[in-house]
């Protein structure tokens, strides 16, 4: 939805094309609850194990850091090198990663020190063959 809302305001509608490669990390058990109710709750124990900067323990059901990035690399290798202005809309923890991980090279814990608002941009442009964030958490363009 948020893709055919910033396409429909563009020039020339450019066209929207859905990739699951691009959708958010899947937490597994965690999914829907949030930080305070997940440290308090009785997940607490996996969710700390899981919520940590050095080898995280993922819990059954969730989705490992390395999974996500490699299904998001892989949408990023396949339009690499595309002339033009390109917008990947996706959610913010993998958005973090992708910036954090794919363009940073960091390992993919440290996504978490990231913070992407809701309706925010990371904006890359390539240089010299290299990617450059040249903006993070834009508002506007």
């Amino acid at each position: 939805m948020t893709a055919e809302t910033i396409a429909a305001r563009q020039p020339g509608r450019p066209a929207v094309v859905v990739d699951g490669r691009l959708t958010e990390v899947d937490a597994g058990p965690f999914e829907g609850m949030t930080a305070d109710q997940l440290r308090s709750g009785p997940m607490a124990d996996d969710y700390a194990r899981w919520h940590t900067n050095v080898d995280p323990q993922f819990p059954e059901g969730a989705e490992t850091f390395d999974a996500a990035l490699a299904r998001a690399a892989a949408f990023l290798d396949d339009h690499a090198g595309e002339t033009g202005t390109t917008l990947v809309v996706s959610h913010g923890s993998l958005t973090r990663l992708i910036v954090s991980s794919y363009f940073l090279g960091g390992p993919p814990p440290l996504h978490r020190h990231l913070w992407l608002d809701n309706c925010r941009m990371a904006v890359v442009e390539w240089r010299g063959g290299l990617p450059k964030i040249t903006g993070f958490n834009v508002a506007t363009p």
